[in-house]
């Protein structure tokens, strides 16, 4: 009775491992492609950035030429301004989503190095 029981939990556990590895692997296939994407999205983000400061630096030699455009180019200035910082905060947040993407994929490198331990 008790091999029986040993053999039961023995295959249990080996069910176990098994379903752990394939997770692990699952889950480390799509953390890498969720940080390719997010590595592709922070790129978008800089170029968004770098084109609303070129449209920022243009805004402001409109203003600068013409003293009756003034107070519109002042709120031009202050609407790119606005969507410099939001790209700027998207920006930061893909780079830490990008960064935390890595650390799950780093973890599932390491889960899935830890169910090698129980044979299947």
């Amino acid at each position: 009775e008790l091999v029986r029981e040993v053999h039961h939990a023995t295959r249990e556990q080996s069910s176990g491992a098994a379903q752990i590895l394939k997770t692990a692997s699952s889950m480390q296939s799509t953390m890498e492609q969720l940080a390719a994407a997010a590595r592709e999205q922070a790129l978008g983000t800089r170029q968004i950035l770098a084109a609303v400061a070129g449209m920022n630096r243009m805004t402001l030699q409109v203003a600068d030429a013409t003293g009756e455009q003034m107070r519109g180019g002042d709120q031009v200035v202050k609407a790119v301004d606005q969507i410099a910082q939001v790209a700027q905060q998207y920006l930061s947040a893909t780079e830490q989503l990008s960064m935390a993407t890595q650390s799950l994929a780093l973890e599932a490198d390491r889960l899935k190095s830890l169910s090698g331990v129980f044979k299947v």
